[in-house]
């Protein structure tokens, strides 16, 4: 009978070994794991303050080019507003040199008749 006992206190002490060994690897990884986990969110970090810097450039020159455009779209109405004025123009004068030729026809014919 005690030998059993022997074999049942080797037992329990092999296994809680094994119990420690395992715990002590577990350890291991989830630190491994959690040091990993913590150099991704330095980059990730990293890569925010970059992304958030692109950022604040991208305003800065999209700020810096509104006044520009803005004064380009007044410019091409401006510009739009005398393009149709002088289309108006060119009709009238059209319109006056086409009354010239038939009036000069006219006469022309006037004076060959007569």
């Amino acid at each position: 009978m005690d030998l059993v006992y022997i074999f049942l206190i080797l037992g329990s002490l092999f296994y809680g070994a094994r119990i420690f060994l395992d715990f002590n690897q577990t350890v291991v990884e989830i630190n491994e794991r959690i040091d990993g986990s913590e150099r991704q969110a330095d980059r990730l970090a990293e890569l925010m303050e970059g992304e958030s810097r692109q950022k604040l450039e991208a305003k800065d020159r999209v700020a810096t080019l509104k006044q520009p455009i803005s004064e380009l779209k007044e410019r091409a109405t401006s510009l739009k507003a005398d393009l149709e004025t002088e289309r108006e123009q060119e009709t009238r004068i059209q319109l006056a040199l086409t009354k010239n030729r038939v009036r000069n026809a006219r006469s022309k014919r006037a004076h060959v008749i007569a």
